[in-house]
């Protein structure tokens, strides 16, 4: 109906401080939501660096082969969830917080035993106003080294998570119409910057982005 090219599903309940909703829970979920939809599927933890290993193991065991975009993948768990996507055939994405020599590095190692092409880089994404000009340089920083300078370790493709942390400006709080144009002129900075995949939270702010692209 709204023209999304793929869905995210994060599984906000299951952070320890929340619900603590258990893996077999959100796996069941996640498998409720993928047979309801035909498009891709990124599925998101809590940044909960043990818990999200559970969780996302029990997802990608219950959705084998489904090729998900599994993350954030964290210094301190990627081998963990990289492990389980390579065994049940799905992707991995990469949270570094606007760290290039961390995503370097975390790259590398992933990849030594992990199809590279099935990599993707969260290097964070905040709203305009909100630190935003951090990542539009670290993402500009990425696409050179990776395209004009032949850095195989910087090639992935960059996803930008920004529905969350444009919604939750002070902006959007005041009203919808800003919120919108918020999420709107975020995205783009961050197309502008080299994203490949935005992660978006308005129908309307889709709309006001393909528009303003020129695309349907």
């Amino acid at each position: 109906s709204y023209g999304a090219e793929a869905i995210c599903l994060q599984l906000a309940g299951t952070d320890p401080i929340q619900k603590d909703t258990p893996p077999d829970e959100a796996a069941a979920l996640t498998k409720a939501v993928s047979e309801a939809v035909d498009v891709p599927l990124v599925i998101y933890g809590t940044g909960t660096e043990d818990k999200d290993v559970q969780v996302l193991r029990k997802v990608a065991e219950t959705c084998a082969g489904k090729n998900f975009l599994l993350g954030p993948a964290s210094k301190k768990n990627f081998q963990e969830i990289g492990k389980s996507a390579e065994e049940f055939g799905h992707s991995v994405i990469l949270w570094t917080a606007i760290e290039i020599p961390e995503a370097k590095e975390l790259n590398i190692k992933l990849t030594k035993t992990f199809p590279s092409e099935k990599v993707m880089l969260d290097p964070l994404s905040p709203a305009i106003g909100y630190g935003m000009e951090y990542t539009y340089s670290a993402m500009e920083r990425v696409k050179l080294a990776g395209t004009s300078f032949g850095d195989p370790s910087l090639r992935m493709p960059l996803i930008a998570n920004i529905g969350k942390a444009c919604w939750e400006t002070t902006e959007a709080k005041e009203s919808e119409e800003q919120g919108i144009l918020w999420e709107s002129l975020t995205g783009l900075s961050y197309i502008l910057a080299g994203a490949d995949l935005l992660i978006l939270r308005h129908p309307k702010s889709l709309k006001l982005l393909k528009d303003s692209m020129g695309g349907p």
